[in-house]
This record gives structure tokens, sequence and C-alpha cells, in this order.
């Protein structure tokens, strides 16, 4: 049997990570605690990955792009019954993860969110003035899709 310090590949401690955080999250050191919320599965974003580890970004500007895309997946009916109690849940709190969407909504963001939020989301955290661009281009891409 291999102890934690004969593991080299990278994957391996991912994997460890992973099989701890969904066994016991509370056992993970606090800085992986707050970048992977308990039972979230995937996470897309999260403000606390703005807001730590020095950077200069407050929670209310995190949470912008977060906040627009839980508000327009719920008007779509895409959220789970947690993700439609977390789009009015402190700014904080906010986090894109898997246990908040229906699989048609992860298979959406899987596809474009990261592309969407280095062209809108970061203007989003900068600029709440571009929200309704910013929305715009998720609708966009929703219906290149053909809404699947």
């Amino acid at each position: 049997m291999l102890d934690a310090c004969q593991i080299t590949d990278p994957v391996s401690w991912k994997k460890r990570v992973l099989a701890i955080a969904e066994r016991n999250h509370a056992a993970l050191p606090p800085w992986i605690r707050a970048a992977r919320p308990s039972g979230s599965g995937k996470v897309w974003d999260s403000v606390a990955w703005q807001t730590k580890a020095d950077r200069n970004v407050g929670a209310d500007e995190a949470a912008r792009p977060i906040r627009l895309v839980l508000s327009w997946l719920n008007r779509r009916d895409l959220l789970t019954a947690q993700g439609k109690r977390l789009v009015g849940a402190p700014n904080e709190q906010l986090a894109l993860t898997s246990a908040l969407l229906v699989p048609k909504a992860a298979q959406f963001l899987d596809t474009h969110y990261q592309r969407w939020h280095d062209r809108h989301g970061i203007n989003l955290i900068m600029n709440a003035s571009g929200a309704a661009s910013a929305e715009e281009a998720l609708e966009r891409l929703w219906l290149q899709d053909g809404e699947k």
C-alpha cells in the first residue's frame, strides 16, 4: 500500500481530494472547502474564488455574473429546487454548481460558461452596467444550441 508521500501522479491527488470532498467535506483544508462547496459536484464559478486569496474583488461584484446566470436559468426552469433557493441567497454564498442545475443546463454551461465569462462575466464584475448585454449573449448562445 502506498502512503500519500509516494503518490506523484497529480490526477491521483485530484481523485483523492474529490473522494474526501464527497465522503467528509469537513476533513478538507479550509482553503479547499471554500473553493469547493459541500456536495456541489462540478463548480463553474464561485464568489469565494474571486474574493479569497488577496483578490481585490468584493462579494457584490463577484456575484454579478453568477446571480445573472442563476436568474436567467431560473426563468427557463433550468434550476433544481436547491438552485431556486440559492437565487435569493447572500452574495457571499453564491456559486454556480451542478447540484443547482438540471442536466440540460449543466450541459449548456459545460459548453459555453467559460467563454461567456471571459467575454461578459469579467466585464460584469467590473461594471454592473453590462448586465443587459451579458444576458443577451447568454440568450444568443442558448438559441444557437437550439435550446437542446
